[in-house]
């Protein structure tokens, strides 16, 4: 190919560092890249050194680990061509945290491939412009064919990894970032109605894991994380002040938190594909490992009632930024209006919208109003037991209390779902109403347990014959058969001896 100074062929030094800082790092990221990549593929001459002795070394069935690759290089006499033992040291640092190499094994594909096309193009243009017959240039460009069809066979292999390897191995741990509650990479929904304080809780959780603090003073965090913040619902000052007044709560200072915490001012769309690059590449270069985004109707300009919408959010912008970035991302989200059926007002079926957010998503959390407080319900996990439901108080947002004093999200207690306190709890709120009953909304609002837990309750009190309902419009009222057999506390005491 010509030598003119004016053509920069295609090549980002900064992913071949990331692949091979990472399989220097962590062999075992190595088969994602071993069957596709070649030295060829790598343009910094010390980069293709480097890979020839990765390569080298898996031949043999050893690990292509900073040692045995300085050792095949010093071997071979390549050490202070591909850099020295400095330049080696100093790649690990370039490793993307997380997930795999598919995505920047296909990036540095893509570059291969447009230089090996621009010098074709070159081959052809010389040819075309040489004065040889027409045939001959036909015979050229049908080569030409060939060869880049022989060069796709060459890398079309899909990355995988023989099941015995795999077995081989120990069993690689959850890496928690949040023990029992969230994992690293994650991909997660926190949905409840609008005004109750959902953003308080997003924001909360976001300086824990870049403070290290416990999630609503309940949950151990397992380290520092880099956390970037997206608010897409707010406006700046609106934001600025929670997130003053959830740190002041924290003891977090801004010296302490600098460089923990990117506070993203643009408004973005996640299906914009332009957006969409420019963020990813902006949480690389934070090193961001979790990033929190309210909200997930302002994400897409599409509609989230629409499956095929939610799949391709998640597809092209969740998917990329979790496994090919290794940084979790958690949402808000909203919930539709409630049905007055129980089935369809629990949390994991009231989010609005289509079914696929839940689905796509690895963990999802509900929040529901309790007069005074917020019940948080995990109902989702990928990694094994799902959490208890516990019940978070805002403490520092009673009108009285100054908007600049500090604010802390903390967790007051568990959410009981033994049925006999649930059943005493109703029995109690309804025998206080007398025969004036309450809609079920309301008990559920003031019984101070999960939606799920009181409709349970609801339905067990009712066909003992302790409580009797009506239809009232679209919704279900709630009376207590018997006000002299509701007294408060008896209910569970004498509920084992009573006949069906």
């Amino acid at each position: 190919m010509s030598t003119d100074t004016a053509v920069v062929l295609p090549n980002d030094p900064s992913i071949e560092r990331a692949i091979l800082g990472k399989v220097l790092v962590n062999p075992a990221a190595f088969g994602d890249a071993r069957d596709i990549l070649r030295p060829t593929d790598f343009h910094h001459p010390r980069h293709k050194l480097i890979w020839s002795a990765c390569l080298a070394v898996a031949a043999t069935g050893g690990p292509p680990d900073l040692l045995s690759v300085r050792a095949d290089l010093e071997r071979r006499g390549k050490l202070e061509a591909a850099g020295g033992l400095a330049y080696l040291s100093d790649l690990d640092a370039a490793a993307p945290p997380g997930g795999g190499l598919e995505w920047w094994t296909n990036r540095l594909r893509g570059l291969s491939w447009r230089r090996i096309l621009m010098g074709l193009g070159e081959e052809l243009t010389k040819k075309a412009g040489s004065g040889v017959p027409d045939e001959e240039i036909l015979r050229y460009v049908e080569d030409l064919q060939g060869r880049l069809r022989d060069l796709d066979a060459g890398a079309s292999k899909l990355a995988a990894e023989d099941l015995a390897d795999v077995l081989g191995r120990d069993i690689p741990p959850t890496p928690w970032a949040v023990p029992g509650l969230l994992a690293e990479g994650d991909k997660v929904i926190e949905s409840g109605a609008g005004g109750i304080g959902k953003s308080w809780l997003l924001e909360s959780m976001a300086l824990s894991l870049a403070s290290g603090w416990p999630v609503f003073a309940h949950y151990d965090v397992t380290r520092q994380y880099k956390v970037a913040l997206l608010d897409l619902e707010s406006r700046p000052w609106e934001t600025d002040g929670r997130l003053s007044r959830l740190a002041a709560g924290m003891g977090l200072k801004a010296d302490a938190a600098r460089g923990f915490v990117q506070v993203i001012r643009s408004r973005i769309r996640f299906d914009d594909p332009r957006n969409l690059r420019l963020l990813m590449s902006s949480l690389k270069s934070w090193g961001t490992e979790f990033l929190f985004v309210d909200s997930f109707r302002r994400m897409t300009g599409g509609n989230t009632n629409d499956g095929e919408v939610v799949a391709n959010l998640f597809n092209r912008a969740l998917d990329p930024i979790s496994m090919e970035l290794g940084c979790g991302v958690v949402i808000v989200d909203h919930t539709r209006k409630r049905t007055g059926e129980a089935e369809l007002d629990a949390p994991e079926q009231a989010l609005h919208g289509s079914v696929d957010k839940r689905n796509a998503s690895d963990a999802h959390f509900g929040v529901e109003a309790r007069q005074e407080r917020l019940a948080f319900i995990p109902t989702k996990t990928r990694h094994g037991r799902l959490p208890d439901a516990i019940l978070l108080e805002i403490h520092g947002l009673s009108a009285d209390v100054d908007s600049s004093e500090p604010v802390i999200v903390r967790c007051v207690g568990s959410i009981d779902r033994a049925s006999d306190k649930v059943q005493d709890a109703i029995v109690a709120l309804l025998t206080d109403v007398g025969e004036a009953g309450m809609l079920r909304g309301e008990i559920i609002g003031r019984a101070q347990y999960s939606t799920r837990a009181v409709t349970d309750g609801l339905s067990a009190l009712t066909k003992r014959g302790k409580t009797h309902k009506a239809k009232e419009d679209k919704q279900t009222r709630y009376f207590l058969a018997d006000a002299s057999r509701g007294q408060r506390g008896q209910t569970s005491a004498r509920r084992i001896w009573e006949p069906e």
